[in-house]
């Protein structure tokens, strides 16, 4: 009995969501430590940044597990990054409130991450092996699949954010040089795992290939000469750290209010993208972009001239605004005629007596 279960998809999916779980709970973890923690505005910027690529990475995870179609597979993906968004929330938890170091919060915070790891393995057997081996093998299958082709990554990534908190611990020197070095070297890693992000995908992708060598070395030089420039913007912000004597504590709330308003911009440019343009629109697509059109307005003439830093994405989303408003045959009043006649909900319903 037990030896045909540890042969079963859904033995071995248990393994790889355990990887899953604890090597993102790892990188999460370190990244959260080091926003708690650090006292450079710069860093703290590209701390965020960083947890931006891991994002990315995520992605590309989702992409190899969704490269089939599999039945009940897109809720499947649902549930796993609704587990990874309680790994976040665990993990957040345990730093906003433990104070044990960053070692022994890591250990508590992993036990926390394989107790939910425990519930949602649960959950996901009566979620989907009930509906059958016939449909729930295959969809463990493909998951087994994606994580088994991002493992080694997914390795180095865990790893590569323990070396970043490391490398914030060891380079926050209360000095100038400090306040030097701290941007430019945190700055330099980060680089570096873009470059690497970026070669893993293009080997994946199969984007390099030995005819395509001569092009392969003359991009990625041109990569190196690019990041060399930005990594060049880093020193000369170690050196502005030097002079600057602004409160970490400002700048941190300035950063989180431009990262919000950036993340309700980036949603209310999806929903503007992906309604129909022709505006025969259900009623909650009317409420939605009658909130997306007064938040857009409040960014682009108020929000945009206080922050900075959300200026081209207010720009962008305000232009894709005016295109779906305006590029329309219809006017807004025959688009909202068309919602009172639709036949579902009846409201203009106009009937004809038949004729004898």
């Amino acid at each position: 009995m037990f030896g045909n279960f540890f042969k079963s998809e859904y033995a071995f999916f248990m393994k790889y969501f355990l990887y899953f779980i604890v090597l993102f709970s790892i990188a999460i973890y370190c990244n959260l430590y080091i926003s708690s923690e650090v006292k450079d505005i710069k860093i703290m910027y590209i701390n965020k940044a960083c947890f931006y690529m891991l994002f990315i990475f995520l992605m590309i995870i989702i992409n190899d597990i969704l490269d089939a179609p599999i039945m009940f597979l897109k809720k499947f993906v649902f549930i796993i990054l609704f587990a990874l968004l309680l790994v976040y929330i665990v993990n957040y938890l345990f730093i906003k409130y433990s104070k044990h170091g960053f070692y022994k919060t890591m250990f508590h915070a992993l036990l926390g991450s394989v107790g939910l790891y425990i519930l949602m393995i649960v959950s996901i057997y009566y979620l989907i092996s009930s509906k059958g081996e016939q449909y729930s093998d295959p969809i463990y299958l493909q998951f087994n699949y994606g994580i088994y082709m991002n493992l080694g990554f997914l390795i180095f990534t865990a790893l590569y954010f323990i070396l970043l908190r490391n490398s914030e611990k060891l380079l926050s020197w209360n000095s100038y040089l400090g306040n030097l070095l701290g941007p430019t070297i945190f700055g330099g890693l980060f680089l570096f795992y873009i470059f690497c992000l970026i070669i893993y995908f293009a080997i994946k992708c199969k984007f390099i290939t030995k005819i395509q060598s001569l092009n392969t070395f003359i991009a990625i030089s041109s990569l190196i000469i690019f990041f060399s420039l930005i990594q060049w913007y880093f020193f000369i912000s170690g050196l502005q750290n030097v002079c600057d004597d602004k409160s970490i504590e400002e700048e941190r709330k300035k950063a989180d209010i431009t990262e919000a308003l950036n993340v309700g911009l980036f949603l209310s440019l999806l929903f503007i993208l992906w309604v129909d343009d022709s505006r025969k629109w259900n009623p909650l697509e009317y409420f939605l972009y009658i909130v997306v059109t007064i938040f857009v307005f409040l960014c682009i003439f108020y929000y945009s001239s206080v922050y900075s830093g959300i200026s081209i994405l207010s720009l962008w989303t305000f232009v894709e605004w005016c295109i779906l408003t305006m590029w329309n045959k219809h006017d807004t009043w025959n688009s909202f005629n068309f919602m009172l006649t639709d036949q579902k909900y009846n409201l203009r319903k106009v009937y004809k007596p038949q004729q004898s």
